[in-house]
């Protein structure tokens, strides 16, 4: 039995595993503890042309419901890059999307990213994709939060190029929730940049 169900998106943006890895990102979507387990369906983009089910887990419902996109060039750091990402859910329910740096081994080498503008199906998300709404969380040492999203650990808001941004990696997380409907198709998109350490 799984105590837990998740579901995967990785996007990644890549030129190799090595040791001096370019930026990259993922985004892995989690559904609800009390919820049953249903299949996300991906659906190719010009961004993220390869969406696939992984293939490293035993579970298969648990696979026809983790998905992994991937990109084999590195983010700019010099240039934003819209991401688009598709998938349609064949059940209903909340799924969790955290938005993060690309993996690698060793924890010192995983890449810092900025992203903003975040839309689904083309829309600022909670009319706040450019972050520009922001509380303060007590429970987090007052730390400075989107409206709507939560930022985990190390992450936090920035100011860069005129935009305020999520300054994230793989450990230190953007995510929102989103409520699927089943047989609906939807399209999430963000702007990367890579970025430096903090």
């Amino acid at each position: 039995m799984i105590a837990k169900w998740h579901l995967v998106l990785a996007m990644a943006a890549v030129s190799a595993w090595a040791a001096d890895s370019v930026a990259r990102f993922d985004v892995q979507v989690n559904q609800k503890d009390s919820q049953k387990l249903f299949v996300l369906e991906p659906v190719a983009t010009e961004s993220v042309p390869k969406p696939q089910h992984p293939n490293w887990h035993k579970d298969v419902a648990l696979v026809q419901s983790w998905l992994t996109f991937q990109d084999a060039k590195p983010l700019s750091a010099d240039q934003w890059k819209t991401f688009v990402f598709k998938f349609k859910s064949e059940g209903a329910g909340v799924v969790d999307f955290r938005i993060g740096g690309g993996f690698t081994a060793k924890e010192e080498e995983r890449q810092w990213v900025y992203a903003c503008n975040v839309k689904v199906n083309g829309v600022s998300y909670k009319e706040n994709g450019d972050f520009k709404k922001t509380i303060e969380v007590k429970a987090q040492n007052n730390k400075r939060m989107p409206v709507g999203y939560w930022l985990s650990n190390k992450s936090q808001l920035a100011e860069v190029d005129g935009k305020t941004v999520a300054h994230i990696n793989h450990d230190n997380r953007l995510s929102f929730r989103l409520n699927v409907v089943e047989g609906e198709t939807y399209e999430i998109s963000v702007d990367l940049k890579a970025a430096p350490k903090p």
